[in-house]
């Protein structure tokens, strides 16, 4: 390399170098910490209609299906999968790549013929190419093994896309169940609330009369001390029910992704649909359950997954044909054909896959027997 060349490389390396060592750990202020949760909170109970009146059993669990933000999470996983499943789509089409570049030099790239005997040049000093050039070029290629591959990638992700989509269910179940516990405890919270108060007094005053009754000798220590130690027990029975019922109204409102704080009352309606289901025995019971729980639907496509994934793994075994075609142009006034075409086809072959063969079978036929045992569990 000329030493003129190199004494122009050498500032733009050494900024290059320190712009590199430059780059530091940068946590967020507490400004921008405090302005990312406000932007959070705000947004989290945006664009929901407020609530008007009491809410009864079907209205809530309809507004927590809609503002719920765990269900919005599944939801867009699903919607995610979709798009994944549409993208993979276009693995099994052919690649096509267009390329361009320009080229330029202070000299032109001139050759000679140089005699072996005395190591002279015999000849004057041509050239083939400009200074400066322009190529450019389309290729078109497609890879038999691969749109095998990626036909079996495809067909995974649909799978994954049903396997978001029971996920969605589960996630529907359990909302609607909590959402069903949670407005029961709340309402019996709100109708014995008196009733809970006048007991812990009744109790409160059974316990004065009790000790009052042993300090006075009108009984035996151990009746005494027996009846009290019953009415403490009924007493902290009490509270804690209390306790537990009163937290229900906090966990209706999360589940409806309410602001905190936030006032609304309970109908009580909807009572009759926790009625049991007429003419279905045990045995009617636990089919419908195997036949609609997700999680078993959910393990079964992740197995037919793992299936999918075996018939790749013999794939990957063949050697790969590819074929490819493409249009080139270059500026080079000195060609003879400035423009042409080529095209052709290539195989490899990687042999390493033939002997990782048996450990990733043996990979799949355990995955498949763990996914079996998750099923039964």
């Amino acid at each position: 390399m000329p030493a003129t060349v190199l004494r122009r490389l050498t500032p733009a390396v050494a900024a290059m170098s320190l712009a590199a060592c430059a780059v530091a750990p940068e946590p967020f202020s507490h400004v921008q910490l405090q302005t990312m949760s406000i932007g959070f909170a705000t947004r989290v109970t945006a664009d929901q209609e407020p609530v008007h009146g009491s809410i009864s059993l079907y209205e809530a669990m309809a507004r927590a299906l809609k503002y719920n933000l765990d269900f919005k999470v599944e939801v867009m996983q699903t919607a995610l999968r979709s798009s994944e499943l549409r993208l993979s789509h276009y693995n099994m089409l052919p690649n096509a790549v267009v390329n361009s570049g320009y080229s330029s030099r202070d000299s032109y790239l001139s050759t000679g013929e140089l005699n072996l005997l005395d190591g002279k040049t015999t000849a004057p000093r041509t050239t083939s190419s400009e200074k400066a050039t322009t190529v450019s070029d389309i290729t078109f290629s497609w890879n038999i093994l691969d749109f095998g591959l990626s036909y079996i990638r495809a067909r995974q992700s649909a799978d994954k896309v049903l396997i978001a989509e029971e996920a969605r269910r589960k996630v529907i179940h359990k909302i609607v169940e909590d959402v069903r516990s949670a407005y029961w405890r709340a309402v019996s919270a709100e109708r014995m609330a008196a009733k809970l108060k006048g007991l812990e007094a009744r109790t409160r005053t059974a316990l004065n009369n009790a000790r009052g009754l042993a300090k006075r000798q009108e009984t035996s220590p151990i009746t005494a001390l027996t009846y009290e130690r019953e009415l403490i027990e009924i007493k902290r029975a009490a509270q804690e029910l209390q306790r537990e019922l009163a937290v229900a109204r906090t966990q209706l409102a999360a589940l409806m992704n309410l602001e905190p704080g936030s006032a609304f009352g309970l109908t009580g309606d909807g009572l009759n649909s926790l009625a049991p289901l007429a003419g279905l025995d045990a045995r009617d019971m636990i089919d419908a359950a195997l036949m609609n729980r997700p999680e078993l639907r959910d393990v079964a496509y992740q197995r037919r997954i793992n299936e999918h994934e075996a018939h790749a793994a013999l794939l990957e075994l063949l050697p790969g044909i590819q074929l490819y075609a493409g249009d080139n142009y270059d500026t080079n006034k000195y060609l003879a054909h400035r423009e042409w075409v080529t095209w052709g086809a290539k195989a490899g072959w990687n042999v390493v896959k033939v002997f990782q063969y048996p450990a990733k079978r043996g990979v799949i036929e355990g995955q498949d027997a763990l996914l079996d045992a998750r099923a039964l569990a």
